[in-house]
């Protein structure tokens, strides 16, 4: 976990049978007038993991789920690299309306692929994702507390590596890590930064 006075940014990587998950949840400070400027179609968003920077990726069709807590963007892609089927995904929710420009205060986003072989259909990617849950601010589960990669006046720079890749032949990670999308924002000077 990424936190300092703007925002929080989790980092989480799921691994087993040969399939790979990697998701980033990010979450404005509501205690100031911050909203998250998040700007990558999933596209863009999926080339920005460690596992797809090659270019030779050949995508499927744009699909979307409505859940609870907003509407979540898929698409299919093959990685012909490494002959994997996957999916990109992402969300945002929490809109703020003070924000002159309706930004929200949380998103989602992250990648599955399937192991080797493994053909990923719509319904098992539509599976996947409403498999996936956000524990909300306050929430508690009685699992344990989240350990955090880095703090803003924290000295954890193997932590933080951890989030962004190993190596220069790195499997996971995402070199933007933490992405710092949190922007402030008031009614007279259109949410740029002072």
């Amino acid at each position: 976990m990424y936190t300092d006075a703007w925002q929080t940014e989790e980092y989480a990587l799921f691994r087993a049978d040969g399939r790979q998950c990697e998701i980033i949840y990010a979450e404005a400070n509501r205690a100031f007038t911050m909203a998250l400027d998040y700007r990558m179609p999933i596209e863009q968003m999926v080339a920005t993991w460690n596992l797809n920077s090659q270019p030779n990726l050949v995508w499927g069709p744009l699909g979307r789920i409505d859940r609870r807590f907003g509407t979540w963007f898929y698409r299919t892609y093959e990685h012909s690299d490494l002959q994997r089927s996957c999916a990109g995904f992402m969300a945002e929710w929490d809109q703020i309306y003070e924000d002159p420009q309706g930004r929200p205060g949380k998103v989602v986003f992250g990648y599955f692929c399937g192991a080797g072989a493994e053909t990923l259909e719509d319904q098992e990617v539509r599976a996947l994702i409403r498999g996936i849950s956000v524990r909300m601010q306050g929430e508690s589960s009685g699992e344990q507390k989240t350990e955090y990669l880095h703090d803003a006046g924290s000295t954890k720079p193997s932590a933080i590596a951890a989030a962004r890749g190993y190596g220069p032949v790195a499997d996971s990670g995402n070199p933007g890590f933490p992405f710092r999308f949190a922007r402030y924002y008031s009614l007279s000077n259109g949410g740029k930064f002072k």
